[in-house]
């Protein structure tokens, strides 16, 4: 049997284990921290597991459904058909797909009746769909060059439809300022959430700490978990890693599915790359969560974003442990410009939000709070990284990569990552037949 090292325990990496293991090799899979998920994962704090930020998961993602159905964890994902949106005024609205019109117009009625826009402002956004759903997929690339921002701007797009229909379906998604995103990546994520299938822009979140999601895989046959391994060296005279307490593995194939700015601090990584430097460009995006539990029961849907709000997304994450009232997750996706602020800043900024949006009374006091900060939480899709992002093969026979930030023709999301370790996993298959 062959033996087969995976460097790193995220999606990426435990996709590409599932699919080597049901084909008959030995997977060694080596984590540096205490349990699965990477960048899609969780962690303890005091006794409590939070997620590192809350990942949303989209129809349209049918790798990362199928990897979920296959560690039976699929039940543990919900999903919404409908997009809620909430101003500083307290109105709400919607865009929800119509059961009587097919797609790609399903969301047509929707966006004429989402009167967060004037009638001009919708009728010009329906007009931009209409040209992004004209655009075929082969001509993407020629907008890779153009900030999604200055694309918006050329089409005459107006402030007051960037807060309240781009900004919140893209930046959320892409967790990037829409200043810093391809446009040919912003084409691809409309495109293919708002124009294939039905339930394709359907927006779905796990019930449960997103580390639960994977715990099946730990029982699997053919898969060995080496927790708390940090690899800091790779040597191609013995087809071998080094771990940081100098202990050596050998094995028959290696993936290093683990982010650019960890892969570079490997050494001996120049010998499977043709130009290190690529490893440089990327530059990552950060996601702050403040938790609250909170008094009350205003926030009446599951997740619902906040137009123009400095907090993004506001989550319900299920009943408060001592009190009555609620546990939130307040999301600041792209939050660079937040990440010097200390948590009582934070947590103040997401109880003004939540009292001005919700319309609650002056004195809204949370029981408690907390805020997680993820700094790597994704890569930025910039122009120049379109078209620079490496392949699955290396320059040696036996050495693949995989991650979100590899060419799998996704952006940086879960989708990219399982994407990644299914293509990785199948060129390991194909060098051994």
């Amino acid at each position: 049997m062959k033996k087969i090292a995976i460097i790193g325990g995220g999606l990426a990496g435990m996709s590409a284990a599932l699919e080597l293991a049901n084909n008959n090799f030995e997977i060694h899979i080596f984590e540096k921290n205490s349990s699965l998920g990477g960048r899609a994962g969780s962690f303890n704090i005091d006794g409590e597991v939070f997620d590192t930020g809350q990942h949303i998961l989209l129809g349209c993602c049918k790798s990362l459904l199928r990897f979920l159905k296959k560690l039976h964890s699929g039940k543990f994902v919900k999903f919404y058909s409908s997009y809620h949106f909430l101003d500083n005024n307290g109105r709400k609205y919607s865009l929800s797909p119509s059961l009587f019109i097919p797609p790609p117009f399903h969301y047509l009625l929707s966006f004429a009746m989402f009167n967060a826009l004037s009638m001009k402002e919708r009728l010009h956004t329906m007009k931009m769909f209409d040209v992004i759903r004209k655009i075929p997929p082969t001509r993407f690339v020629e907008y890779k060059d153009v900030f999604f921002s200055d694309w918006l701007e050329n089409n005459f797009v107006t402030k007051n439809e960037i807060t309240n229909i781009w900004y919140p379906l893209l930046t959320g998604t892409l967790n990037a300022r829409l200043d810093m995103i391809s446009t040919a990546d912003a084409l691809f994520v409309i495109k293919e959430g708002f124009f294939t299938e039905f339930k394709s822009a359907f927006m779905g979140t796990a019930n449960v700490p997103l580390v639960m999601l994977y715990d099946p895989i730990k029982d699997m046959n053919n898969i060995h978990i080496h927790f708390l391994s940090n690899i800091k060296e790779f040597s191609k005279e013995d087809n071998s890693i080094l771990m940081s307490n100098n202990q050596r593995f050998i094995a028959d194939a290696f993936i290093f599915a683990i982010p650019p700015w960890n892969l570079k601090h490997i050494s001996g990584c120049n010998y499977f790359l043709n130009d290190v430097s690529i490893l440089d460009k990327f530059k990552s995006s950060s996601i702050t969560s403040v938790h609250l539990e909170v008094p009350g029961k205003y926030v009446r849907n599951d997740a619902i974003c906040l137009l123009g709000g400095k907090i993004h997304w506001v989550f319900r994450k299920g009943k408060a442990h001592s009190k009555l009232g609620l546990r939130l997750q307040c999301v600041i996706s792209a939050s660079k410009d937040f990440e010097k602020m200390t948590q009582a800043c934070l947590i103040d900024i997401a109880v003004n939000d939540l009292a001005r949006y919700f319309r609650i009374n002056k004195g809204f006091t949370p029981y408690s709070g907390r805020v997680t900060r993820i700094k790597n939480a994704t890569f930025i899709l910039s122009p120049e990284i379109y078209g620079n992002r490496p392949p699955t093969k290396t320059q040696l026979d036996n050495v693949y990569l995989a991650g979100d930030w590899t060419s799998t023709g996704w952006p940086s999301t879960m989708e990219s990552a399982v994407r990644s370790g299914v293509n990785a996993s199948e060129s390991v298959i194909d060098s051994f037949s």
